[in-house]
């Protein structure tokens, strides 16, 4: 329902369908789009990741770490992580309010 909803809305396709989630879908997890989740919840989600995918795409580099070492690059890949992650967080909760989104725990299931 929610995706059906998504769909109907003037929300753009890859915002709410996404390689990532579409990714976890795939693999069996059941997991709400980011428009139906709390702030919270995607902050947290969405620093872990970012974090994660930044680091495996700086570590071939080397940058940070030869020029200041290792702990300074795991502190700018949270840092960026957080950074990306309070601006997505934002994107998401806006975009649900603005379009008017049914509240999740007020969707009910397809039978």
């Amino acid at each position: 329902l929610a995706l059906k909803e998504l769909e109907t809305s003037p929300i753009w396709r890859p915002d709410y369908n996404s390689p990532s989630f579409r990714l976890l879908r795939s693999f069996g997890i059941k997991i709400a789009p980011p428009h139906y989740r709390s702030f919270r919840f995607n902050f947290v989600f969405f620093s872990l990741v970012n974090a994660i995918i930044f680091a495996a795409l700086n570590a071939p580099a080397g940058w940070v770490v030869a020029e200041h070492g290792p702990v300074t690059e795991r502190f700018v890949n949270i840092l960026f992580g957080i950074s990306l992650a309070l601006i997505e967080s934002y994107h998401y909760s806006k975009n649900a309010s603005k379009h008017g989104l049914t509240p999740w725990s007020k969707l009910e299931p397809a039978n």
